[in-house]
């Protein structure tokens, strides 16, 4: 398994900012490694909501289904399970009051299957670069 995480500070509040990010039909508009993404359902955002994310990875394009696993918004925290072909991710993201704004922590687990899981430590380094990428991306749009 391979496993990132980071922390960003942003303007919007704690509620605001998790309605966005836990919106992966939103995630291409920070993320430079998505190329596009849509939400598969409509209504208010919850519990069992689902994603096509199309991922860019190493020259690749990568499609990825998320669904919302949790959802609590009092508690600033969101868990997103996503799967592809030989690849399971889990993304957790903590959101909690900072200044006037918000502190925004971000994990993701991912385990490779198959071949790519002999690739596993060889990928890490380009796992890590991509998060961070991410990170920059969300300090631009939110920061």
């Amino acid at each position: 398994m391979i496993h990132v995480e980071d922390r960003v500070q942003i303007r919007p509040g704690p509620a605001e900012a998790l309605l966005y990010l836990a919106d992966f039909g939103r995630i291409a508009e920070w993320d430079p490694g998505i190329l596009r993404a849509q939400r598969l359902d409509a209504g208010p955002l919850a519990v069992g909501a689902r994603f096509d994310v199309v991922a860019r990875f190493l020259g690749r394009e990568v499609p990825m289904t998320y669904e919302l696993m949790r959802f609590d918004l009092d508690a600033g925290r969101a868990e997103l399970v996503g799967r592809a072909a030989g690849v399971r991710a889990v993304d957790r993201i903590a959101v909690t009051p900072r200044g006037d704004g918000s502190e925004v922590h971000w994990q993701a687990d991912f385990e490779l299957s198959g071949a790519g899981r002999l690739l596993a430590p060889l990928s890490r380094p380009v796992f890590l670069r991509l998060a961070r990428r991410a990170m920059d991306g969300l300090r631009r749009k939110l920061g």
